[in-house]
């Protein structure tokens, strides 16, 4: 790291400032101040290499979706880890409160008329419904894995 001062008020100037020889100005007192020759710029950082392999094929994918769609497994084992996150809670969340909060649509309160709840429907189950049809959705869109690499 190069850290010079400003001859003037002393205060420190570094990082990115310019080339050797060349006249920069003090952030603090503006004073027009050289570059020493021994000064050397930190380098750029080295870029990040992208993966080339998939983290896992097109088959293990669509059979994820498959079975285990609705919990965002595949877009786990892809790496869409945030993807896979929203549908893991959303599914989770909608299938605890079918069995907590919405008790009194799940056992059929009014069996008599032809109603969804007669037929042990709730209202909380159309959050994991629609992150299933989500996955399926997937199934015929997502052809790379989170890093972008295609899977074969």
């Amino acid at each position: 790291m190069g850290v010079f001062y400003c001859v003037k008020c002393g205060s420190a100037i570094g990082d990115h400032v310019g080339a050797p020889g060349s006249s920069v100005h003090c952030p603090r007192c503006g004073a027009a101040v050289t570059v020493p020759e021994a000064f050397q710029p930190a380098p750029p950082p080295a870029p990040v290499a992208k993966p080339t392999t998939p983290r896992c094929s097109r088959a293990v994918y669509v059979i994820c979706a498959a079975i285990l769609g609705g919990w965002g497994i595949h877009n786990i084992v892809a790496g869409q880890f945030g993807r896979g996150l929203v549908k893991l809670l959303v599914t989770t969340g909608g299938m605890l409160s079918a069995l907590t909060v919405d008790d009194q649509y799940a056992v059929g309160v009014r069996a008599s008329t032809l109603d969804v709840t007669s037929f042990g429907f709730t209202p909380a189950l159309l959050f994991p419904m629609a992150m299933y049809l989500w996955a399926v959705a997937e199934i015929v869109v997502v052809r790379n894995d989170g890093d972008g690499v295609p899977m074969p």
